[in-house]
């Protein structure tokens, strides 16, 4: 998975603000750290249907759908990106650091 990012650099001011597109992630499955002058966002982002298409027998709990249908259900359809991800994005010399 990738992340689509903004970086948005105020040239008066020594504010550098990054702006992560990170769908159906919640703030305890992001790690964020700094480490050698880059700013690192890494992370999993769990598919609602698990790993493998065997695993395909569940359906989200927020989506109205008779379950046993849901268990003969077959993905027929996969663009959804789901896994382990990371995101590198170097720091502009200089700048003071706060998470």
């Amino acid at each position: 998975m990738f992340l689509r990012a903004d970086i948005i650099d105020d040239p008066e001011s020594s504010t550098v603000v990054a702006i992560f597109e990170l769908p159906g992630l919640v703030n305890k499955e992001i790690n964020v750290t700094i480490k050698d002058g880059y700013l690192i966002i890494h992370g999993n982002r769990q598919s609602p249907h698990g790993d493998s298409p065997a695993d395909q027998r569940s359906c989200p709990s927020d989506i109205n759908i008779d379950p046993e249908a849901c268990r003969q259900a077959k993905l027929s359809l996969r663009e959804l990106r789901f896994g382990p991800f990371l995101r590198r994005v170097k720091i502009p010399y200089g700048t003071k650091v706060s998470i």
